[in-house]
């Protein structure tokens, strides 16, 4: 059997001119290439950071953001998710010893508006529930004892797998009267397909339907939504 040499190396952070704490990773969810200056010009609009930052190409769509203040990094990534001509923008910090290649663009957080509910259902136990169905319930928006309501909806935030479809909603069992559809809408989400659900596509481009299925599908435009007005409410988190 081959012997190999294990090596270990120096960081070489002052040389590199890369600080991890400072650093994000993004991939673009589109199939055509950009560029580093495209990404810049763009999010120079959407992005109002307090000093300036730095983007590198990677490949594949994916690029390196350099932030010379680390308040901007976080603000970024709590203010997403953030759009590049309307296909999503996922963003990951760099951490220690970890590769670009390595990272994977799977799962990105999304606050999601729960539409629907009778008013009596509309309790930090229920967002709590209806979240952990997505899979991994990341906060809950809570209005204080003293509020009926702070908004017609509940909002969670949750980890979306973007490789499958989109959620749409549920049936609510109820007692005396016909059940109830409740409707999901998704905060800044960016364009996707409203043949099969996933984003990252539109249906001409679709391989996973055929193409008469849109009008059966359930998807559209009205699963998509702004960011809801600010509220005077407690963000609650929960642990991963």
């Amino acid at each position: 059997m081959a012997e190999f040499d294990i090596l270990e190396l120096e960081e070489g952070f002052d040389e590199t001119g890369v600080s991890n704490n400072h650093c994000l990773v993004g991939k673009v969810i589109q199939t055509k290439i950009l560029n580093a200056s495209i990404i810049t010009n763009i999010l120079a609009v959407a992005w109002k950071t307090r000093a300036p930052y730095h983007v590198s190409d990677s490949n594949n769509n994916v690029f390196l953001f350099h932030f010379e203040d680390s308040e901007d990094k976080r603000l970024v990534l709590q203010d997403g998710p953030w759009s590049i001509m309307n296909s999503l923008l996922i963003l990951k910090p760099l951490e220690n010893n970890m590769v670009v290649s390595e990272i994977q663009f799977q799962h990105y957080p999304f606050w999601v508006q729960i539409h629907g509910l009778p008013v009596e259902k509309m309790c930090r136990a229920n967002s709590e529930t209806i979240g952990k169905r997505f899979g991994k319930l990341i906060a809950i928006e809570v209005a204080p004892s003293t509020t009926l309501l702070s908004h017609s909806f509940l909002r969670v935030k949750v980890e979306i797998n973007i490789s499958q479809p989109l959620p749409k909603g549920f049936m609510l069992r109820r007692k005396t009267r016909r059940d109830l559809w409740i409707s999901y809408v998704y905060e800044r989400l960016p364009d996707f397909c409203y043949a099969c659900g996933r984003i990252g596509h539109d249906k001409c481009s679709c391989r996973y339907t055929a193409r008469d299925t849109e009008s059966h599908s359930g998807y559209g435009p009205e699963l998509r939504t702004g960011r809801a007005r600010k509220i005077d409410v407690p963000i609650e988190f929960f642990n991963s």
